[in-house]
């Protein structure tokens, strides 16, 4: 279901596909919505008329997550298949196996980094946006941070901190300011639910104040 930013329903694409959506995402340079699958079917469609545009097979497994990349002007799929897909201009790009299913990303600006939701923790990976290593990822891994004990599910980014949380109930914050090496600091980490967390976001409440949201199975925000 599409909402305007007034709230009001825009419109309703149904029957997307004989397999559950488990990953939706939007392209703002070609304003299209895409959805992931469970089978790892990804298909695209025009944000202003919802016309299905495309449909690919790239992935196959459980399509996870999607992110806009927005210096490189890409977006990133990925899925419990081990492979992260890279789209550009309605094609794929880049195809990068990262050896461990993706339940989700982010990606740190300040070091020019993307940090995945893996299961047992949150590993981090170099970007390469001009690809002169053939990739737009680097696929070796830089830090391994091992705080949570099952998958992580969400991960947030904002100015040097890197939250995380998951199917154990934990919240882990860390700091990311220091330079000198890639690894994540771990400032907070606590079980916050009474069962595993399937969503966060972070919300600007005024100009002093962010909040920290998060949704749980357990029923509770």
């Amino acid at each position: 279901i599409f909402f305007t930013m007034a709230m009001e329903k825009q419109y309703s694409i149904r029957d997307t596909h004989t397999r559950s959506i488990t990953a939706v995402g939007y392209n703002p340079l070609r304003r299209e919505i895409v959805l992931g699958f469970e089978d790892g079917v990804v298909k695209s469609w025009e944000a202003e008329s919802g016309k299905l545009l495309q449909t690919f097979y790239e992935h196959k497994g459980w399509v996870t997550d999607f992110l806009f990349w927005t210096d490189a002007k890409v977006m990133l799929s990925s899925a419990n298949d081990a492979q992260i897909v890279v789209w550009s201009s309605g094609s794929v790009a880049d195809t990068i196996n990262m050896a461990v299913p993706i339940y989700c990303m982010a990606i740190n600006p300040r070091r020019h980094q993307l940090v995945c939701g893996v299961n047992g923790g949150v590993r981090v990976y170099a970007l390469d946006k001009d690809k002169d290593s053939g990739h737009y990822i680097k696929n070796r891994v830089l830090h391994f941070s091992k705080e949570h004990k099952d998958i992580v599910r969400c991960i947030l980014c904002h100015e040097s901190r890197v939250y995380s949380a998951g199917y154990d109930q934990r919240l882990v914050i860390y700091d990311s300011s220091y330079s000198r090496n890639n690894s994540l600091a771990p400032v907070l980490n606590n079980i916050i639910h009474d069962a595993g967390i399937a969503c966060m976001v972070l919300a600007k409440h005024n100009e002093n104040n962010i909040w920290l949201l998060t949704g749980s199975f357990d029923k509770t925000l």
